[in-house]
């Protein structure tokens, strides 16, 4: 059966074990070890943390032998309690086994937990337990935090509250970095202000942030906001050799871009800009810079402008993309024909890090 994302969670948590077995999947391989985690945890009960009720499954041996799986769930014990058999970095390869060991469930057999990465719609295992009467597929989903769920985390971990800026900044970085790196910002962020009583700031988390990883693609956007097209190939040589993905950078930037276009399309005069902005969640100098830039463009050419991101970020995400920052940046000097031109340039506030 499918198990909706937003209920993925409490599934986790208070599993109904009277099922065979469950399927972990997605693309952020932090967030899937975690469900998995917690979820082995939960199955086992009181008897969580002793080895001996783990049955763990050798994917090799998996895809060679097909009644394998079976055998295991199947196998009875002298410990008491259920057992719980484990398959991990499981793939379509493994589907004939699993559905081998699904196909007459028992009460007393192992719980089943197979973890996966990104599984798409066709992915037979993932069919598989979509459509299992007895068996449950959990996508692992990371969810974007909204400012009341962050307030709610500052207040579980007795952490100083959050400024509005802050709230505003630790949304916006929450939209780039996977759900693993935003926990881990999250984590070092509570050490961080663990003896400071004192109120969280814009200037805390940017002395948790990653240094490099948002600056260089808002450097990218003034480039591009600019017409710039020197800086803009230089800005993405840079990107591209410390390793940051050309899909990454286009959400990034498709992002910025958005905010400029929701506030040029919902504004009227200069005051309705920056309102608008304000509305947005990011960094307050990020805004700044993007209120100069919304004074330019139109929103017709933001609308342009974003319809290329998008098909450049279609095309990356194909299978076998080729040259993908070939792509990424044809589409990029093709926005910066689009800019309006105008006397100045970027805004000399802009956001560089700590």
């Amino acid at each position: 059966m499918k198990c909706p994302v937003e209920k993925v969670g409490s599934f986790i948590e208070r599993p109904d074990l009277s099922l065979s077995g469950a399927l972990i999947y997605g693309e952020d391989s932090f967030l899937v070890g975690t469900n998995k985690r917690v979820l082995l945890k939960k199955a086992l009960g009181e008897n969580a943390g002793d080895d001996l009720y783990i049955l763990t499954l050798d994917p090799a041996r998996v895809k060679r032998d097909e009644e394998l799986v079976h055998a295991v769930l199947t196998s009875r014990s002298l410990l008491p309690g259920r057992q719980v058999a484990l398959l991990e970095s499981a793939t379509n390869e493994h589907t004939k086994s699993v559905a081998r060991a699904l196909e007459d469930p028992d009460p007393e057999d192992a719980f089943l937990i197979v973890v996966a990465g990104d599984l798409k719609t066709q992915s037979t295992l993932r069919k598989l337990f979509e459509s299992a009467a007895r068996a449950i597929a959990l996508p692992s989903v990371a969810k974007q935090p909204t400012v009341p769920d962050l307030r709610q985390r500052f207040r579980e971990r007795n952490m100083p509250a959050p400024t509005a800026d802050a709230l505003d900044r630790l949304v916006a970085l929450a939209g780039e970095m996977s759900w693993g790196e935003f926990e881990s910002l999250f984590e070092k962020l509570g050490l961080y202000m663990r003896e400071d009583g004192s109120e969280t700031t814009v200037a805390d988390i940017d002395a948790c942030a990653p240094l490099d990883r948002t600056v260089q693609v808002d450097e990218l956007v003034d480039a591009l906001a600019t017409g710039d097209r020197r800086e803009v190939a230089r800005l993405l040589r840079a990107l591209a050799d410390k390793g940051t993905g050309a899909v990454t950078i286009a959400i990034q930037v498709t992002h910025q871009f958005q905010h400029m276009h929701r506030a040029v399309a919902s504004a009227q005069g200069s005051h309705g800009i920056r309102s608008a902005l304000y509305r947005q969640p990011m960094h307050p100098l990020r805004r700044r810079a993007l209120d100069m830039y919304c004074r330019r463009w139109k929103a017709g050419q933001l609308e342009s402008a974003l319809l290329e991101l998008h098909t450049a970020d279609m095309t990356l995400r194909a299978l076998n993309s080729p040259a993908p920052f070939a792509v990424l940046e044809r589409a990029l000097m093709r926005i910066t024909g689009m800019v309006p031109r105008q006397t100045g340039s970027r805004p000399s506030n802009r956001y560089r890090g700590r």
